[in-house]
């Protein structure tokens, strides 16, 4: 006997998505919490800030799967709204292995590196960084070790104020261009990015 799957059109889909609303308090982006409520994302902001107030190479390195492809996707859209040029390096899965590497550091010339979606273990990474005297900021949403990296760090899960600690690394990407447009004081829609978010929340 085959299966019997439920027919989908677009009312029922509206319907099943409405009913996740019903118990939830956040149905508009007003409701969001605020980025200030991850620990340490406002300081990394006014890094970033005054990097760019001082020309300072930025470069981005992301992960491999799609959510680090969206978080350098979303900032580098948002550093083109900025007209502010960056690098944006993705480590080969092969070569470099996961995360900030020294094969990744050695390939990037620049003053400043954010990473997204990775970093929280980049023990080696990070005092390498020191060594060359690279600013190093790390945006990531997996699981911290007892031991941290020596940089600057915002993690959901090492943030008490912040309630959701499992978003995705492109959501606190999202997070901190919501925090440099702040820390900037510009205008910029964080709407526009929010289909490359749902790719990556999806």
């Amino acid at each position: 006997m085959a299966l019997q799957l439920p027919q989908l059109d677009y009312a029922s889909v509206e319907s099943l998505l409405q009913s996740r609303f019903v118990e939830d308090t956040i149905t508009r982006l007003n409701d969001l919490p605020l980025p200030e409520s991850l620990a340490n994302l406002a300081h990394i902001a006014r890094e970033i800030q005054e990097a760019i107030a001082h020309n300072q190479r930025i470069a981005i390195v992301g992960d491999y799967d799609v959510d680090g492809v969206v978080s350098c996707a979303i900032l580098d859209a948002f550093f083109k709204k900025i007209n502010y040029p960056i690098a944006v390096e993705i480590p080969n899965r092969f070569a470099d292995g996961y995360g900030l590497s020294q094969s990744v550091i050695a390939r990037l010339d620049c003053d400043v590196i954010i990473t997204v979606d990775n970093g929280i273990n980049a023990i080696e990474a990070a005092q390498i960084c020191k060594e060359r005297g690279i600013t190093l900021l790390i945006t990531d949403h997996h699981t911290p070790q007892e031991v941290l990296p020596d940089a600057l760090i915002c993690n959901p899960k090492l943030s008490k104020d912040f309630p959701e600690p499992e978003i995705c690394g492109a959501c606190v990407a999202w997070y901190l261009c919501a925090a440099l447009k702040n820390a900037m004081q510009i205008k910029v829609s964080m709407v526009e990015f929010l289909d490359l978010l749902a790719l990556a929340i999806v």
